[in-house]
C-alpha cells in the first residue's frame, strides 16, 4: 500500500500524490474505506482531505478544487454541508451517494455520478 495523508481543516498539503476529499463520512464509510485500503494494496501514495461539516468553509472549497476525486455522504447532518451539497454534487469528479429517495431524485437532475457505497467510489477511481 502506498503512503496515506490525512488532511483536516485547517491545514493544506501539497504534492503530485493524487488527491481525494472526504466529505460527512460516517464511522461505517471509515471502517469500510480502512478495509478496502488494507485488502488493495497496490494504490499509490493518496492525500486524503477530509471535511466533517467544521466552520471552515473556506478550506472545504479549496479543497474541492483542489481534489482528483471527491466522494460525498448525502446522509450527513452538517448544515454546511447540506446548503453546499447541490453545489458540490455539480462539481466534476465528485461522487455522491444517498439512501433518501427524494434526495436522490434531485441530485440525479444535477449529476450521475451516484455511488451506491464508498467501496464502489474507491474500486471505480482506482480502476481507472
Amino acid at each position: 500500500m502506498g503512503k496515506i495523508t490525512l488532511v483536516t481543516p485547517p491545514d493544506y498539503f501539497e504534492n503530485s500524490n493524487i488527491s481525494i476529499l472526504l466529505v460527512g463520512f460516517s464511522q461505517k464509510d471509515q471502517e469500510d474505506t480502512s478495509v478496502w485500503l488494507k485488502e488493495n494494496d497496490q494504490t499509490p501514495d493518496i492525500n486524503f482531505y477530509y471535511y466533517q461539516g467544521e466552520d471552515t468553509i473556506e478550506w472545504l472549497l479549496y479543497a474541492l478544487a483542489r481534489a482528483d476525486y471527491t466522494y460525498i455522504n448525502c446522509e450527513s447532518d452538517s448544515p454546511i454541508i447540506q446548503k453546499l451539497l447541490t453545489y458540490m454534487v455539480s462539481r466534476p469528479n465528485v461522487f455522491w451517494s444517498s439512501q433518501s429517495e427524494d434526495t436522490v431524485k434531485i441530485l440525479t437532475c444535477l449529476s450521475n455520478k451516484q455511488v451506491n457505497t464508498v467501496e464502489d467510489f474507491l474500486k471505480g477511481i482506482f480502476s481507472e
